[in-house]
């Protein structure tokens, strides 16, 4: 196994937005796509993409988190783990740079939020991808338990192992970190294939950021920060459901 920066983020997260805010320049990242075999994902309708643009939907949905005081993930693969929010800015990353200091990824189209650092407790469950670690689609799903905000299990098959290695040679307890918490928003992708910024806009997908919550919101800077993808998610903000089986409901 071979690890670059770019493969494990230089600490400060690969979605980095504080460095853009000083100097107040627009800046958009671009990554190359790439085609990929369908996984059992969220595949999106013709029909239902032409309703709103990515646009809207990625605002309201980060206002929505903004307003939050807490969140509750599940999915059918096993995850159900809760956040709090309270206090907590919520993201939109539109592809849309309209104001100075604005960053965005494309084509990712997301809206996240960083959760209270060490708030975090219950099991999350990647079974789409990790793109981060050259891990790509995933063959067995990866089981995490988490506990004050922290993992503390990583279960699985050889990419459970592969990160249980690379996090023990960091020595950085910070690693563990709950990060981040993210929902797809780009409806013209609805597969998981491995490329980073494809995978973290494919519509109706939540994805985990790891490690470094500090240039997202959060207060923790870790070694490293990366991201676990999983289908089918069902998210409820303060009890109310704005995301069902990996459809909005907003």
């Amino acid at each position: 196994l071979e690890l670059s920066a770019g493969d494990l983020g230089n600490g400060q997260g690969e979605e980095t937005q504080e460095n853009v805010q000083g100097s107040q320049p627009r800046a958009v990242e671009i990554r190359p796509r790439r085609e990929g075999v369908a996984q059992p994902g969220h595949p999106r309708s013709h029909e239902s993409q032409e309703k709103r643009p990515a646009e809207d939907e990625t605002r309201g949905l980060a206002e929505l988190l903004t307003a939050a005081s807490t969140a509750h993930l599940t999915t059918p693969a096993g995850t159900d783990c809760r956040f709090d929010l309270s206090g907590r800015s919520g993201n939109a990353h539109d592809c849309i740079l309209d104001r100075p200091g604005k960053f965005s990824a494309f084509p990712n189209t997301e809206a996240n939020i960083s959760p209270v650092d060490g708030t975090a407790e219950g099991m999350i469950v990647f079974d789409g991808s990790i793109p981060n670690l050259r891990i790509g689609p995933l063959r067995v799903p990866v089981r995490c338990t988490v506990k004050q905000g922290s993992i503390g299990k990583v279960e699985g098959g050889p990419e459970a192992d592969m990160i249980r290695k690379v996090w023990a040679e960091m020595g950085d307890a910070a690693v563990y970190n709950i990060a981040q918490l993210a929902i797809g928003l780009n409806p013209a992708i609805y597969m998981l294939t491995g490329v980073w910024a494809q995978d973290h806009g494919a519509f109706g997908t939540v994805h985990i950021g790891i490690g470094t919550s500090a240039n997202l919101g959060g207060t923790t800077k870790a070694a490293c920060h990366f991201d676990g993808m999983m289908y089918h998610p069902t998210l409820t903000l303060d009890g109310r459901v704005v995301l069902e089986g990996g459809e909005l409901r907003i």
